[in-house]
């Protein structure tokens, strides 16, 4: 592997970078973003989202951002049944990028008791952990995600939300999970939510990079046949102004966020334009997208 990550620079948004350190971090984010369409794997399986979502609507939280909701809805859209028959109903999670631990919950309440364990793993210790301590299903370690394979024993279910833009070395971690894939003859699901070219604008200085399907192709085209792979496309440009107008115009300008100001109007918003840019379908700047891999599912 040439490379670690699909960044070829260093620079990350999550520390205090200087005046000139962020204009580089802007242009190379820029530059990385160029050519979205270049070089895929042809074997990705380009996904809308369906009338299904509607159904989930109701099930976003009280003023999520535009990715967060439609991530939400597609996490509870999914159907992992032909998954809980493979495994027998023992679904064993890894969270790489936990941060709160709080997708185990939502992991456990639509997985039900399909889910025997969540072991979430983040690079910094979060307080809420402890509130986890009675229930022996779950399970936290800090560690690092460029040195995941000792996380991977027995797993069957990996899981990242909004994090594999902030890993250094992400090539690196895919590379690791698919030598374990290899390694294993049961089945493996995988969904990572991660974010797109267009959250260059609504998210900025956020992480080392966003994605398009040329730099997801980069992480499909590690794995072998034994693999399938979608990449779905959330939300366009309406969610993408929607953040942009509520929640970063306004942190730039007042150091604020109208979701606290305007939050009855921003949910009706974020409701109607959800099904407007589902109807779009000829929109190519999705707000966020979702990557799930299977592996090893027998036919």
């Amino acid at each position: 592997m040439k490379y670690l990550q699909t960044s070829r620079f260093h620079l990350s948004g999550d520390r205090k970078l200087s005046y000139l350190d962020s204009i580089k971090w802007f242009y190379n984010c820029y530059l990385n973003n160029l050519n979205p369409l270049n070089d895929i794997d042809n074997r990705i399986n380009f996904k809308r989202v369906n009338e299904v979502f509607d159904c989930n609507l109701d099930c976003i939280e009280l003023y999520s951002s535009p990715s967060r909701a439609m991530c939400e809805m597609l996490l509870r859209t999914l159907n992992f049944d032909d998954f809980k028959n493979f495994v027998g109903n023992k679904i064993r999670v890894l969270e790489v990028g936990c941060g709160s631990g709080v997708y185990g919950l939502k992991l456990n309440e639509i997985l039900g008791d399909a889910m025997q364990s969540y072991h979430g793993v983040d690079i910094v210790r979060n307080t809420k952990w402890e509130g986890f301590n009675l229930d022996t299903k779950f399970k936290f370690t800090v560690g690092d995600a460029s040195h995941i394979t000792e996380y991977l024993n027995g797993v069957n279910f990996i899981f990242t939300q909004s994090a594999l833009e902030h890993f250094p070395e992400d090539l690196r971690y895919f590379a690791q999970v698919r030598d374990y894939v290899d390694s294993v003859n049961h089945p493996i699901f995988q969904i990572h939510f991660l974010p797109s070219a267009a959250c260059l604008r609504t998210y900025l200085l956020h992480g080392f990079r966003q994605y398009t399907p040329r730099s997801i192709s980069m992480f499909t085209k590690l794995y072998s046949n034994n693999s399938t792979f979608e990449l779905y496309s959330l939300g366009g440009r309406r969610l993408n102004n929607l953040h942009f107008l509520f929640i970063t115009l306004p942190w730039l300008v007042f150091r604020s966020d109208l979701r606290k100001h305007l939050g009855k109007w921003y949910m009706y918003y974020l409701r109607v334009l959800i099904k407007r840019d589902f109807k779009n379908w000829s929109d190519n700047s999705p707000a966020f997208y979702a990557l799930v891999i299977k592996s090893n599912f027998k036919n």
